[in-house]
Formats: C-alpha cells, structure tokens, sequence
C-alpha cells in the first residue's frame, strides 16, 4: 500500500520553486546554460539528395572558445572529417551546447531536417539571462522563461524581421516529456514535438507581425531539434533510479523522487506537498525505509543483557513528533512470571547534510494486570536503567548510526545537483575550477508524521574557497578566502566594424559590442555607456548590447573633435537571485573602461624621431581639473592615409587656460565633412593646473619631439598648427588662441574627407584563460618562467620611467600587497622597451622592492599587446589571468 506522504518510495525530494531558480542560476552562473551566443542561421528547406547539413543554426566561436563578436567573422564553418576533428584545439576541447562540428547529411539519420522551415537566413547574436521556472496551472507542465536580447542581420533578399529584439522566450514541456533516464544519466530532451514555444517581444527596432513572430518561434524550434546537444548529468552510484514531477498546490515544489532499492516506483502515488514556508527543500523518508535503516540500531538493542527480561518481538513506528521503539517478551520478578512491554522515544536531530538518532524522553515500562505486574509496577525503577542502558550503547554505536545518516543524507542528491553546475565543456573545467560552484544543502528541523520522517531545510550555493583574487570585491576581510557568493559579473566590450569598413570620417562613429558582457546567474536590465570622469552616461540602452553611434545632431549643424585617448566606459545593470538566504532578486553591477585610440600622424614622420611620442591617458577629476591616469604610445598610422587632421597646440602658461577655445572654433567651423582632432602639449608644471576639456587630446612635452615630429623650428610657444592628414603643416599662428581666426583658418585649411580607424588600446589576453609564459631574471645570473611561479599569485606591473604614473602603480601595489590575501603575490615590475641602465636607475631611486624585469626589447610587453603605461595584470595561483587594470588607479 502506498505511502501517504512518500507513495511507494523510499524517499521523496521536494524543492521549491524559488529555490529551484537559484539552482537554474548556478548552471547559468556555471556556464551550464548558454549565456552568449553567434549563430549563424539557415533555416530552409533541406532539398533529397542536398550536400546542406540539415542544421538549422551552427555557433562560432573564435581561438579562445568565445562566441565571436565581430558579426563579419560569423559564417558556417567548413567541415572537416577524420582524425583532425578529434584533434583539433578548438573543436575538441570545447563541447558547447550548439553543436559546432557535427554536420551530416539528413540521410545519415542522426539529424532530422526542419519539418517546417523558418526560411530565416542571416547572422544572429543572443544575450541570454539565466532561466527560471513556474508551474503551470494544471500541475503537469513546467514553463521555463529566459529574457533574450537579439541581434539580427539578414542574409539578402531573406527576411529581415527586426535587427534588434528584446524579448521573452518561454518553453513548456511535461515533466515526463523532458527528463527520462538512460543507466545513471539523466537526459534533458528539449527535441520532442509537444514541447511549446512562446516568442513573447519587449521591444524590437522594428514591427513585428504575427508572421514573424511565427517564423521566429519555427525556428527555435527547429534549432532545437537539429542544431542542440542533448544536455545531461550523471547520477551518484548510490542512486539507482530517479524521477520527477511537479506538483501544483497552496505551494508549487519539484518532486525527486527515488528509490534506493527495489522497484521504480510510480509517480501517480505522490502528490503531497509537505514544505512548510520557508523551506528551501525538504526531505521525506518513508516508515517502511526509516524501519530498514534503523534495523542495526534494533538489532543492536535486542542483542543486549536484560537480565530477567526476554525480547521476543522490537518494533518501530512512527508517532506525531517522536520515533517510538517497542519491545516486549516474557520478563520474571523474585519467581513471579509476567509479560511487559517497554516504549523508546526517539528523534532526529539534524545535522549538517544528514541527520543522526537521539533520545526523545525517557523511557517507560508496563507490564500486565497479573499479580507479578503489579509487584514489577512497583520496582520499574529498578528495571529502567537497564532499558535506557541498550538504548544509550545502541545510540552511541557510530556503525549503528551509520545506517540512518545514509538514509536520511541529502548528500546523494546534492551530488546531483552539483553534477547539474559542472560544465558542458569539461576539458576546461579541469582548469577553471578556481571558482567552482557548490551546491549545499542543509537540514534545519525535523518532522515526524505517523507514515514519514520530513526533514526540512534549505539550499545555498557556495563558491568554494580557491586561488586569492587580487580585488577588494573579491576578498574576505582580507583573508584571501573566496567569498560564498556568485562570481562577479563580467563586463567587457569591443570595437565592431560600422557599414564604413574602409575607414570612418566623422560624423560617423564608431560602434561598439557589449556581446559577450553577462551576470552569472542572472538577467541584464541595461547597458550604460559613458566617458570615465562624468557623473552621468551619455546613453542608457535596455533592450541591445550594441552601441551604435548615429550621426550627432548640433544645433548649429557644426562638428566638434574627434575623441580619443580617453576611457570609454561600460556600466552593467542587472538583477539575479540571492545564492543563499531566502531566495530575493538582489541588484548587481560592474563597469570597465577601455581606452580608445585612433592614428595621429603618419609613419614616415617618426622616422625623425628617437622615441615614439607618449600621449596621457586623462580624466577629470571632483573639480574639473585635468587628472593623469596614464600614457599611451601615439598611433601611427603605416599607410601614410588613415589619420584625421590635427589641430596642435604648443602651450603657454596663460594658454593652458584657454584650450576650451580650440574645440569652440572648431565647431564654428562648421566644416562637416572632415574629421579633426584637438592635441595639446604642455609641459608637466601646465599638465598639473589644466583643466580638462572634453574632446583634446593632451601630451607632455618630451624634449621637443612633437617639435620635430611636425618639423616645426625654433618654437616660441604658444603657437598653434594646423596639421593635414600626411603631416602636412597646413596653418600656424603664434601667440594666444584667436577663436574667429582659428574658426576661419579651419574652414579654409582642413583637407575634406580625412578617414582614419578607431582601436581599442588592449592586451592580447583574455581573462579566466592561462597567462603567456615568458623568461625573466629573478637574481643575478638566475632566470625564472613565469609558469614556474605556479601555486603562487603574480602580479605584472608595465612601466616607464617616462611615465611617472606607471612608476607610481609599482610602488602602490608594493605597499598594498597585504591586501590580496596569503600568500602575498609576487610582484614582476616589467619594464618595457628601455635600457637596462634607465630601468635600474629608476628602480633604484624609487626604491622597488618589486622584481624588476628588463624587457628592452619590448619582447615581453610586446607579446602581452602592451600599449598603455601602467598595465597592471593580476595573475591567480592557478596561472589564470583573473583582472586586468589600464593607468593608474590608486590600486
């Protein structure tokens, strides 16, 4: 007969909504769900006889296993067969959910053409939020529900639908439908034909019909249907079977229910919700199975000396509150005989995972109504202690509790959870498993009902303690332990081609992909792009990742400086659920900078010169002023045709306060069909009492090199030039700035149609992967890879002793070294492209107590991508890259 609370069962699972989205998050968080993806999509009839692959959409991803941002690059891959499939450093250690290299022919019988095709055919990018569930009402279906932000670009002459859709995509499915076991695997199959697709849009750039939301939703389906990976996870060994179901009342739960031994089971046996509020999950076990695992604990007990006592018969049921032993048998007292019968109240007591048996009162003893039992009634003190004796041994006995720990140990079913967060691609997870995400579960009370133990309790997810990462957010009170929370969002854009691919003129501008930004574990609400320094973004977007740059709209129809050289910055706002606690949507953000940097004057003129001019990296500061983060090398542009025109300024102590003027005369200007950019060199003393001026460009005077890079002779300053794209000196005035005749002398000179191409001023590293291995000295005489300071954290400090901000970041992160945790990191003071006499001297008059690495020959920074000074790398015991830090930040 079945259980009233278990059904035919041994145990029952049952988890709670809120709690199974926190579970959803950790596989999102876990990369388990996709979060990012380029697909490219062919969606159309597959013709008999047709060399098509039959896959509705195929991922691509670039040589680090990231989907690839540039939408250009995005095509279907050739088809390589044999063993180089299986070797291959892309295809074989990745194994996405998109599947990226199965390709075969329909005829083959692995893949199933599209029943009925979308005809979409184009280039798509997803942005995917973690997902989360609701039952529906009739209590048979699940409803997963993700947010989806799209871009799409339609092959020609193919659909265009919308170029960008925000939208709510919700997938249904029965229970029964979606999870079967194979051995001890469960399978997810997100192919069947009942499964439902609801394409719900938030917002799109364009209208969508009920057509093209039809062809949308025909083609989710047939992608997963042709183009998904089954995704699936191994059970624990102890767990022969495994089921679900869903179960819809007063509080909707997931049941996992699981026979241990015996039979399947049949889920229609089950249908009682028995969380209480609050609870995370609960645990059932059934009389029938408390029975058999308490079994060394009875046999324990009848196995003892009672004295003038028989056990004939130990039973255990269970009571509202308490687990009661019975036992009874013959007993004698001073020649009287007499039957008695003595009860054990018993508990549980949670117990971290488990739970163990204690003593729930004392015990009692009777005996029958003859002679004997009321003489024995009388001395049943005397008899007690024996009783309590055997229970006590019995309770003590850790074999004895062993048996009951495993039954009522939630540590089977967390290892499946914690199977549902490994990764798809597990080659890597092997080596990224720094962060690794922990299921834990934990009993908090204990319920006894007359056919069941419920053990109820709640559900976290840990990060486990790994490698010390190198940011105050990151730390514990500087203990170098990893916080117990989710990891940090991650936020990271890049340069993506406009519809001008030779080269821009400004008023267009650039674009930029916000692709591969996501929250671990949860949903992106928008995208806030801004120049570091301002108090407020200059664009807030909630529904793209992308920002496109429209052409400015003036007032007064002018243009105003290209910008450049300074931080572009990137703020993510989002939500996601808690990870432990009550399960509450809490706010979550990050932002990065990046700096942009475009050519400035040609090749062919730093033939002159001895070094490459250094231009700052700046921001204001709380009172405008002018505050030097860092240096860049100025870009030079090896075509001698990629550079806009220049207006230079050479400042003076009065001028410096006047640069404001440079950009209004620009915009007077008017001249809209030419780009032109503002550089101002100053010398350190003006660089210190500056105010910032959006739009200019600024550089310290360098021993007169911008002097000579335009070959300008016996300078008096201040003077101004106007400077064509080939480096041309077009204009000069000497003298303070005269905004109406600079205006005019702009109208006049500035050559029409100046292209140039913008760039991002970034390493040639990607965060969470490996850090290149390189030689340095570490002694005298005594050289060191960086590979071999494994087990320990790195920090790589690039610096020039031109840069006084570079030189400062070393000295900051030698005194601040205490704060990333123990072991304190190595601190590797890379010096780039100077002589090893300059690199010792100012090493040695800053007093480093870092390693100082020469690197002359730029051989190092050079393979890093090094161009801005300071660049601050931070390296985790594992060797993985975990932050990267662009000028001098205070760190």
């Amino acid at each position: 007969m079945a259980n009233g609370i278990t059904g035919n069962f041994d145990v029952v699972a049952e988890f709670a909504v809120p709690a199974v989205n926190r579970l959803l998050a950790a596989m999102h968080a876990a990369e388990r769900f996709a979060h990012t993806m380029s697909l490219r999509v062919k969606d159309v009839p597959v013709l008999p006889g047709s060399k098509t692959d039959g896959l509705s959409v195929i991922g691509v991803v670039d040589t680090f296993g990231d989907p690839t941002v540039d939408h250009t690059r995005i095509a279907r891959p050739f088809t390589l067969a044999g063993q180089f499939k299986a070797t291959d450093l892309v295809t074989a250690t990745l194994d996405p959910l998109i599947n990226t290299d199965a390709v075969v022919h329909p005829t083959g019988g692995i893949l199933e053409p599209p029943a009925e095709p979308s005809h979409l055919q184009g280039v798509a990018q997803l942005q995917l939020s973690a997902p989360t569930i609701q039952i529906d009402g009739s209590g048979t279906h699940m409803i997963a529900r993700f947010e989806v932000m799209a871009r799409y670009l339609a092959d020609p002459h193919t659909s265009p639908v919308a170029k960008f859709i925000h939208a709510e995509l919700r997938i249904t499915a029965a229970v029964n439908q979606v999870v079967t076991q194979t051995a001890h695997v469960i399978n997810i199959n997100i192919k069947a034909n009942t499964v439902g697709i609801n394409f719900n849009p938030i917002w799109s750039d364009r209208i969508l019909s009920a057509e093209d939301i039809a062809a949308i939703q025909r083609l989710i389906r047939n992608a997963l249907k042709t183009s998904f990976l089954p995704s699936n996870a191994t059970l624990p060994s102890e767990i022969g079977f495994m089921q679900f179901k869903t179960l819809h009342q007063a509080q909707d739960a997931i049941a996992v229910m699981l026979n241990l031994n015996g039979p399947h089971g049949n889920p229609a046996t089950m249908s009682t919700v028995f969380l209480n509020a609050g609870d995370d999950f609960a645990f059932a076990i059934g009389v029938e199975f408390v029975r058999t695992s308490m079994s060394k604990i009875t046999q324990n007990i009848k196995s003892q000396n009672f004295g003038d006592f028989s056990v004939d018969s130990l039973t255990v049921d269970l009571e509202p509150g308490k687990i009661v032993l019975t036992i009874s048998g013959p007993g004698s007292w001073w020649g009287f005989s007499f039957h008695y019968k003595a009860t054990i109240p018993l508990t549980l007591v949670p117990s971290g995972s488990t739970a163990e048996v204690a003593a729930a009162g004392d015990v009692s003893l009777q005996t029958g109504d003859s002679v004997a039992g009321y003489v024995f009634n009388a001395f049943t003190e005397f008899a007690k202690p024996k009783i309590r004796a055997a229970r006590d041994t019995a309770l003590s006995n850790s074999m004895n509790q062993d048996a009951v720990r495993k039954a009522a140990s939630a540590d089977a079913l967390q290892g499946f959870l914690k199977s549902l967060l490994n990764p798809a691609n597990q080659s890597l997870a092997v080596l990224f498993n720094e962060n690794e995400l922990i299921p834990q579960l934990r009993y908090t009370a204990v319920s006894i009902e007359a056919t069941a133990i419920i053990l109820h309790g709640t559900l976290s997810v840990l990060r486990s303690a790994g490698p010390v990462i190198f940011d105050d957010a990151f730390s514990n009170g500087g203990s170098g332990q990893a916080l117990t929370e989710w990891p940090l969002p991650h936020v990271e854009f890049e340069r993506i081609p406009s519809d001008n691919t030779q080269g821009e003129v400004t008023p267009p501008g650039p674009d930029y992909s916000a692709l591969k930004s996501w929250i671990p574990g949860g949903t992106i609400t928008s995208f806030e792009w801004s120049h570091q320094g301002q108090p407020q973004p200059f664009f807030i977007e909630h529904h793209k990742f992308v920002l496109i740059h429209p052409p400015p709209e003036f007032t007064d129809g002018s243009s105003g400086p290209v910008g450049g050289y300074g931080p572009l910055c990137l703020t993510v706002r989002g939500s996601r659920l808690s990870s432990h606690g009550p399960v509450v949507s809490v706010p979550v953000s990050a932002k990065v900078c990046r700096n942009t940097a475009f050519p400035i004057i040609d090749l062919s003129r730093f033939s002159i010169l001895e070094a490459t001019p250094l231009v700052v990296i700046s921001r204001p500061n709380s009172r405008g002023q002018l505050e030097i983060v860092g240096h860049a090398a100025a870009q030079v542009d090896e075509n001698g045709t990629g550079t806009p025109n220049l207006i230079v300024h050479f400042a003076n102590d009065r001028s410096v306060d006047q640069l404001e003027v440079l950009a209004a005369a620009l915009r007077e200007s008017k001249r809209t069909d030419t780009a032109a950019a503002i550089l101002a060199v100053l010398t350190p003393e003006q660089m210190a009492r500056a105010r910032h001026v959006d739009g200019v460009i600024y550089s310290e005077s360098q021993g007169g090199v911008w002097e000579r890079a335009f070959n300008v002779r016996n300078v008096r300053h201040p003077l101004t030039l106007i400077v064509g794209p080939k480096g041309d000196v077009a204009w000069q005035q000497d003298g303070e700035i005269d905004r109406e005749k600079l205006a005019g002398a702009l109208r006049k000179n500035l050559i029409s149609g100046a292209t140039f191409k913008r760039s991002m001023l970034s390493l040639n590293l990607r965060m969470g992967h490996p850090a290149p291995n390189f030689l340095f000295e570490f002694a005298p005489g005594q050289q060191l890879t960086l590979r071999k300071l494994a087990k320990k954290p790195v920090i790589l400090v690039f610096w020039k002793s031109s840069s006084k901000q570079s030189v400062a970041a070393v000295r900051d992160v030698e005194g601040q070294t205490r704060k990333y945790g123990e072991p304190e990191p190595v601190v590797l003071a890379i010096n780039d492209g100077e002589s090893a006499e300059v690199a010792k001297r100012t090493a040695a008059e800053h007093r480093f107590s870092a390693t100082v690495v020469m690197d002359p020959k730029r051989e190092i920074s050079g393979f890093y991508g090094v161009n801005i000074w300071p660049t601050l790398v931070f390296i985790d015991a594992s060797g993985l890259v975990r932050t990267i830090q662009y000028g001098h930040s205070h760190v």
